[in-house]
């Protein structure tokens, strides 16, 4: 049986990544500094642009907002920016070039990849392959790892980038837990490698890093704080933007009605007059989007901003981009590079929101005051009361913060404070250290 032809019209509804909402992403993601080029930059190619400067900003102790410019300001580059450079000398498609600049702003602080593959294609209505292959450009970039969805993916691509072959890398990310227990029989019989090839994998991948992105962070400097939190004499906190350092964009109207009378420069008076205005819209949605977030996060933090510094309640971005109706990924975008001023002092957003222990229990701690919490008890160890992981694990476990010694360690390490052994180790030091001729040996009980 012939099967006939048929025609049929179908009517789709597809998000295309436009030059506008490219924009408007791009313009979200970018911290104060980098922002402030972005709009002195299309002023000198668009001659509709009209800057102003606004009134200079105080900031605790009388310093004013170019003061913290100067002072605060990054002078190594970004994550990000190292990555927007590297891409841009790649041979890539426009299309697809255009995906890896909108997916790095997905980057978490460590270099991985938060946005899910299959949200990205149905959110810009592309093909799979094209998102694929952005991600690709990002995962070819250094440092190494970064672009990694997971741990697994991270060592992979490390591997691959030191000159391991597809396979073994494969062989050996898949059973990093393997090798974290050190358990190499069963090691040896799920990869079938020889003891010696075991060996020297496991070697190159001790020597490997989680988080790919971690030299940014030793390299960057705070940055401008572009919010600012008061407290009124109500006792109430107030949120604002800080003003005299961002420009005041506005369109040049006496230019705009003269162009539109010359027959010649009606079309290049209407493109640049659209671009000014999608700037424009851009940096309004930015600011908005910072003030919404930062007023959430001071409601949510209140005991931290009411005197209790070291108390910061379970906070996420997902939780965050839920109360306010927005995807995680453009709060994770507003946040990204963005700080706030308190009481004379400079934070990061993300530094507001962690990972939450003891979800499943229902009991709810933040990352940051678990490792607070560690901290205080091994400041007040002494020679006979060093602390193992595990003793830690029950105090916490006692206090009702759910633990584990795995994760005691890892905070641990995050705050540079040695293990057992070598606390105690130094304390002994110190205690049985020879004084200098004359001088009186303290030790601190």
């Amino acid at each position: 049986m012939a099967l006939k032809p048929k025609i049929s019209l179908r009517q789709t509804q597809r998000l295309s990544l436009t030059p506008t909402l490219r924009q408007s992403l791009n313009i979200l993601a970018l911290p104060m500094t980098e922002l402030i080029t972005a709009i002195h930059d299309e002023a000198a190619e668009n001659p509709m642009l009209k800057l102003e400067t606004q009134h200079e900003g105080t900031f605790s102790g009388g310093r004013s907002a170019y003061d913290v410019a100067t002072e605060t300001v990054a002078t190594t580059v970004s994550l990000g920016e190292s990555l927007h450079q590297q891409i841009t000398l790649m041979r890539l498609d426009d299309v697809v070039r255009s995906i890896a600049f909108y997916l790095i702003g997905d980057l978490d602080e460590n270099g991985y990849l938060t946005s899910d593959t299959d949200d990205t294609v149905k959110a810009l209505g592309l093909e799979r392959s094209i998102v694929e292959r952005a991600i690709s450009a990002i995962q070819s970039c250094d440092p190494p790892g970064v672009g990694a969805k997971n741990l697994t993916e991270c060592i992979f691509l490390q591997m691959i980038e030191a000159g391991i072959d597809d396979e073994r890398a494969r062989l050996i990310a898949k059973h990093l837990d393997l090798i974290a227990a050190e358990d190499w029989p069963i090691l040896l019989r799920k990869t079938q490698l020889s003891e010696v090839e075991v060996h020297e994998l496991v070697t190159l991948v001790r020597g490997l890093t989680p988080f790919p992105a971690a030299r940014f962070w030793q390299e960057e400097r705070p940055g401008s704080p572009e919010i600012r939190i008061e407290r009124d004499a109500s006792g109430q906190h107030r949120v604002a933007l800080t003003s005299g350092m961002v420009p005041e964009i506005t369109i040049d109207v006496d230019l705009l009605t003269r162009s539109k009378k010359e027959p010649g420069a009606r079309e290049f008076a209407a493109r640049c007059q659209a671009r000014a205005d999608s700037l424009i819209s851009a940096v309004r949605f930015r600011n908005k989007t910072l003030l919404r977030i930062s007023n959430l996060i001071v409601r949510h933090q209140h005991p931290f901003f009411s005197g209790r510094a070291d108390h910061l309640i379970p906070l996420t971005r997902a939780e965050i981009a839920h109360q306010l109706s927005l995807h995680a990924s453009t709060v994770g975008r507003a946040m990204a590079g963005k700080y706030l001023e308190w009481s004379g002092l400079v934070y990061p957003l993300s530094f507001f929101t962690s990972s939450t222990l003891g979800a499943e229990s229902g009991l709810r701690t933040s990352a940051y005051s678990a490792q607070q919490m560690i901290r205080r008890l091994v400041e007040r160890e002494t020679a006979d009361t060093i602390l193992s992981d595990e003793k830690i694990v029950k105090k916490l476990n006692a206090d009702g913060v759910d633990i584990t010694r795995r994760t005691v360690a890892k905070y641990r390490g995050c705050m540079n404070i040695p293990s057992s052994f070598e606390r105690r180790r130094q304390m002994t030091a110190r205690r049985t250290r020879p004084g200098s001729p004359g001088s009186v040996n303290f030790v601190k009980q």
